[in-house]
């Protein structure tokens, strides 16, 4: 399974850029909308790898600087 992580707010423009370079295929999943258990009744499969696969996670924990202080 190709899956790409990405928060609600950037699910549909991501869906679009990845249509765009020939991607359509990926399925992208909002992770920022799931609760805990919210998926225990699909079915789990095992997904075999080889060293030939490849796998990115990226994280951002926001902005590198100081918050700004309020008005």
């Amino acid at each position: 399974m190709d899956l790409v992580l990405t928060e609600t707010a950037h699910a549909t423009e991501t869906s679009r850029r990845l249509s765009r370079i020939g991607r359509a295929g990926l399925t992208c999943l909002a992770v920022d909308g799931l609760r805990p258990g919210a998926c225990a009744d699909v079915p789990r499969h095992l997904v075999s790898t080889t060293a030939d696969s490849l796998a990115l996670l990226a994280y951002d924990s926001g902005p590198a600087t100081a918050p700004a202080a309020p008005c």
